[in-house]
């Protein structure tokens, strides 16, 4: 079972950083300390301050120190899910205790968990192991509440509140947990020797639901902050629609869990089910939890009806994600992680009954040809997450209309150094639909494509492009400065006089160009470095000339920025270069 959910992804590990993967690097030598684990620091370049992940940022970190290349985090996750397939696998055979076929059916349960294809994204793409991680401590945290439960086991005890908080901080749908543990407590069958009174219980139940209150008001001091919290806008919607959206996305989620194909790692609305389909979906699973709930009060049998809820509780967070619009990815194959863990729950329950019943070898064999056709897909899903042109070649296939497949598909082509399969992509994002951000970063990707081709003229449209796709988008106005720049640099073959003017107006439009990139982006120290090189040699170019005291305001202008610079970003002291350019300024600027 934990072999089959290592080799079911093992074709999508590479050594290849997917999509939001890439600035990490930059991104995680701001945290330091525990605390900036629980508080991110200001100025982290890109960074989503309405996150609060922090096991999920630990993990990173630990990927950081143990791998010097996104390999690692691709391994760190089979490992992640072949752990989380054990905690479903013995979470599943304690629900069945006491039923003769429990641990044959708890295995071929996890064994679908295992080798599901909808797990594609969330095993194959390190971003989406926020999923993984929140569905192993959810699990985690169940197993501990029901070890406390029937053992009374003090650790147990402790040790669940921890869990749950780990949980919660490696994604949001780990609250849901707060409501399963006490459902499980409730439903899950007891040791025969083990009193059932209700003043037992309680004994069991107060104190664990205390200190998971306990933990939830920790999280939610740390996660709530009232200057920083998103809106899903949901106001602005009819109630039509909202209704809509709503029913479309559950019954996208639903029918992907029991018919995964076709696959997408970029769902966009024209691949969710019809209404009435959904409609359909949605009537089969009230029906299915009409039964469970039937089947727990006439028989006592409580475990299919936990793994419905826990499979509902894990998709309810998706759905108000697909009516807010938050991201690029509203719906996403990878938000069914956490819920499929509730499916395989509930799986486990109807094969112990199969599996007990005259039948048992048929129920092995259709099990275990379900278990082979998914390790199949699998398989051959995770192939393409192995390159990022095949992914996004694939994206492009399916959802032709929308620009970020083939925003992304270039970016890949121009990570292979094919500038021309990456122009052709990003000039296919021209009039698709797509956010402006989306828009302006396919432009000025192609930008950086023209400049390293001394195209100035069609670089310049590129980023003017950007610029008028997202007005404050700092890129565009960085790659403008970039241009700017490079024709400073480059004599103009006129008369000298003429030719300093000329390159000095380059200089300035540069100089405005970083400025605003700056005012955008003050954590850019890129940006701040380009603005002092420019100031630097327009001094060095206005000093040739012999204009003195224009050439020290320029030098002056430079050690200036150069100061703030370091002031505001002061690890930028220990890139290459910088301690040289600080000397070279305080030499010719001295105070």
């Amino acid at each position: 079972m934990l072999l089959v959910s290592v080799l079911a992804f093992l074709p999508g590990v590479s050594d290849l950083a997917y999509w939001d993967d890439e600035p990490w690097p930059r991104q995680l030598p701001f945290f330091t300390s525990f605390a900036s684990l629980l508080q991110p620091p200001t100025g982290i370049p890109d960074w989503p301050y309405n996150y609060f992940r922090p096991v999920w940022i630990a993990s990173l970190l630990l990927d950081a120190r143990l791998f010097d290349s996104p390999l690692g985090g691709h391994v760190m996750n089979l490992a992640y899910h072949a752990v989380t397939t054990l905690f479903v696998f013995l979470l599943a055979r304690r629900l069945l205790a006491g039923q003769v076929m429990a641990p044959l059916a708890a295995t071929l349960a996890a064994a679908v968990f295992a080798v599901h294809p909808i797990h594609a994204e969330s095993v194959s793409w390190v971003g989406a192991r926020v999923d993984i991680l929140a569905t192993l401590f959810s699990t985690l945290t169940i197993l501990l509440a029901l070890a406390w439960r029937d053992s009374r086991s003090f650790a147990a005890l402790l040790l669940t509140p921890l869990a749950f908080l780990l949980a919660v901080g490696s994604k949001e749908v780990g609250i849901v947990t707060a409501v399963l543990v006490p459902l499980a407590m409730v439903l899950a069958p007891r040791p025969v020797s083990q009193p059932s009174a209700p003043r037992e219980q309680a004994i069991t139940l107060v104190p664990l639901l205390a200190l998971l209150a306990t933990a939830t008001m920790i999280y939610l001091a740390y996660r709530v902050d009232a200057a920083d919290r998103v809106s899903l806008g949901l106001g602005t919607l009819p109630a039509r629609d909202i209704a809509t959206g709503l029913l479309q996305a559950l019954g996208y989620y639903l029918q992907k869990l029991l018919v995964p194909w076709p696959q997408s790692n970029f769902v966009v609305p024209a691949m969710l089910p019809p209404l009435p389909v959904a409609g359909l979906i949605l009537l089969a699973g009230v029906l299915l939890a009409a039964l469970a709930l039937r089947r727990w009060w006439r028989a006592g049998d409580g475990v299919p009806l936990f793994g419905l809820v826990m499979l509902a509780a894990g998709i309810a967070p998706a759905l108000l994600l697909a009516l807010s619009a938050i991201g690029a990815t509203p719906v996403a194959e990878r938000y069914l992680y956490f819920p499929s863990a509730g499916a395989a729950l509930a799986l486990a329950a109807v094969l112990a009954r199969w599996l007990a019943g005259p039948r048992r070898q048929l129920a092995i064999g259709v099990t275990t040809l379900v278990i082979l056709i998914l390790l199949a897909s699998s398989l051959l899903r995770s192939q393409l997450w192995s390159s990022n042109v095949a992914l996004w070649t694939d994206a492009t296939r399916q959802a032709r209309t929308h620009a970020l497949p083939f925003s992304e598909l270039g970016s890949a082509w121009q990570d292979l150094g094919d500038d021309g399969q990456a122009l052709a992509a990003f000039s296919q994002t021209r009039g698709l639909q797509g956010d402006p951000a989306t828009l302006a970063a396919s432009e000025y990707n192609a930008g950086l494509i023209w400049l390293k081709r001394a195209d100035y003229t069609a670089a310049l449209a590129a980023f003017r492009a950007a610029r008028s796709d997202k007005p404050d988008y700092p890129l565009a106005h960085y790659g403008l400065g970039r241009v700017y720049q490079e024709q400073a640099g480059i004599p103009t073959g006129r008369a000298a006089e003429e030719d300093l003017i000329t390159r000095i107006d380059y200089y300035s439009l540069a100089q405005r160009s970083y400025a605003e990139a700056i005012r955008l982006n003050p954590s850019s120290g890129e940006t701040r470095l380009q603005l002092i090189r420019v100031l630097l040699r327009q001094g060095d170019l206005v000093a040739n000339a012999g204009r003195t005291a224009d050439a020290q305001a320029s030098y002056r202008a430079a050690r200036q920025q150069l100061e703030e610079m370091l002031t505001a970003l002061p690890d930028l002291l220990q890139q290459p270069g910088i301690t040289d350019l600080r000397t070279e300024l305080a030499a010719k600027a001295p105070l």
